[in-house]
């Protein structure tokens, strides 16, 4: 065999690993998603908002600017508090209105800090639609950690931008 067709060959196993695991994903028979209760008592758009995580600690998230419009780009922020998330991404859904693909498009955040027993993530998302006056909206950060995924929930809107 020639140096070129073992590298052929190695591609070909690479790009068929790759196509391997993207189907596992696809299909669903990746890690469970179990999904939390929607965290009550709290208005995203106005303030950081907490909740507990199954097996001990906390997740503050964090949306700005406050008071946003769905034309704007969002400041995504979690802190974690006894927890170590491997990874963290956000889904928004819309409450009052179907948003239809936007619902299948997670944002990742990027780890940005830890400290003693303190994790941040952070990065950008956003909505980019409405067409009423206030939309309510479900923000779902999905938390990967060893062999689950949590999404908890949260409530926010945003305004018409256009009046």
């Amino acid at each position: 065999m020639t140096p070129r067709q073992q590298r052929a060959g190695i591609i070909g196993l690479l790009l068929l690993a790759a196509a391997g695991a993207s189907w596992y994903w696809f299909i669903g028979l990746g890690p469970p998603t179990v999904r939390l209760p929607v965290v009550e008592g709290c208005s995203l758009h106005l303030q950081p908002c907490s909740s507990d995580l199954p097996g001990g600690g906390s997740m503050t998230f964090e949306i700005s600017p406050r008071n946003a419009v769905a034309t704007d780009v969002l400041e995504l922020s979690a802190r974690f508090l006894h927890f170590e998330p491997e990874a963290v991404g956000a889904r928004f859904a819309g409450v009052n209105m179907d948003m239809g693909q936007l619902e299948y498009l997670t944002h990742q955040l990027a780890r940005i800090d830890s400290s003693g027993d303190a994790i941040a993530f952070a990065g950008k998302g956003g909505v980019f639609a409405c067409s009423v006056g206030v939309m309510h909206w479900l923000v779902l950060v999905r938390v990967s950690v060893g062999d689950a995924v949590y999404e908890v929930p949260y409530r926010f809107e945003t305004a018409n931008a256009f009046g």
